[in-house]
């Protein structure tokens, strides 16, 4: 009885291991699955069309359409120039002028004249900041609405479209906020002798950006913009370099400019630039400087 029951355990054992066997060779492979593929060649379908290149027949830039009716968005040093002074009471006042012979030419190769009235007092206002917003009045179905800026954080990835300067084409960027701090203490322009300063909050992005992309739009991952392209990186670091190391020698320079030692302020914007501005990054500015049209959609 005792050798029935042994037997039968064996016999057991054998169908167990015989059935796991054939399981296991018969077990379907699993594969692993690829990362699905990137969206930025239907991101750059779905928005290159609302991204032009502007020029004045010397210089080039950017500029996008941020709404239906044709508003275009641009930063303001391609499409105006500026000039300072100060009032009776010694507040700033910004004077702004749109740059003649403005055209525009976007991806489908058409070339326009941008016909523009006078600079307004509201413009003069966004260009402190380097924001310009022309109003074309040209109906457009394809344009790239405004997002919010003061949501971005560090780390934050996004993307750029805009026009390397003298190419025919746009490009697309893609990279992430580095960084966002208030604009270093170049000089924007000059009262006599006095240096202006900006006084805007800039976002840093980790993007190989180019001259010529100033004015591009910088576009969150929900397609909205949240800052246009103000400054390209900094391409002269051996002149910097040699510049404050004359310096760092000399002590001064012997120049003085209405109590200015001028090419010692130099020197010390050098070595702001040198530290904190490198290659494969560019500046832009939030679009919450900018108050957005009423007629954007």
């Amino acid at each position: 009885m005792k050798s029935n029951k042994g037997n039968l355990r064996i016999l057991i054992a054998v169908i167990f291991i015989f059935c796991t066997l054939a399981m296991a060779k018969h077990k379907p492979e699993v594969k692993i699955q690829p990362e699905p593929p990137s969206d930025l060649a239907s991101r750059w379908k779905q928005m290159a069309c609302a991204v032009v290149q502007i020029s004045d027949g010397s210089n080039a830039g950017t500029g996008v359409f941020v709404s239906s009716s044709g508003d275009l968005l641009t930063a303001a040093h391609v499409v105006l120039d500026r000039s300072f002074s100060t009032d009776q009471s010694g507040n700033l006042i910004t004077t702004v002028n749109f740059k003649h012979g403005l055209r525009y030419r976007g991806s489908s190769g058409e070339d326009q004249s941008l016909v523009i009235t006078d600079a307004t007092s509201a413009d003069a206002e966004r260009a402190t900041a380097d924001l310009a917003l022309i109003k074309t009045g040209k109906a457009t179905s394809c344009f790239i609405p405004l997002g919010d800026s003061d949501s971005l954080e560090i780390g934050s990835r996004v993307i750029a479209i805009g026009y390397p300067y003298l190419t025919p084409a746009g490009a697309l960027y893609e990279g992430f906020v580095s960084s966002r701090y208030k604009h270093l203490p170049i000089p924007i322009g000059f009262i006599g002798s006095r240096p202006i300063y900006p006084q805007y909050d800039v976002l840093r992005l980790q993007m190989p950006i180019t001259p010529g992309t100033s004015g591009s739009p910088v576009m969150d991952d929900g397609n909205k913009i949240v800052g246009i392209v103000s400054e390209v990186p900094v391409v002269w670091a051996n002149d910097l370099s040699d510049l404050i190391g004359t310096m760092a020698r000399q002590g001064h320079s012997g120049v003085i400019l209405s109590g200015f030692d001028t090419t010692l302020l130099l020197a010390k914007l050098a070595w702001i630039v040198r530290e904190f501005e490198t290659p494969g990054a560019g500046l832009a500015v939030p679009v919450s400087y900018l108050k957005p049209p009423k007629s954007s959609n």
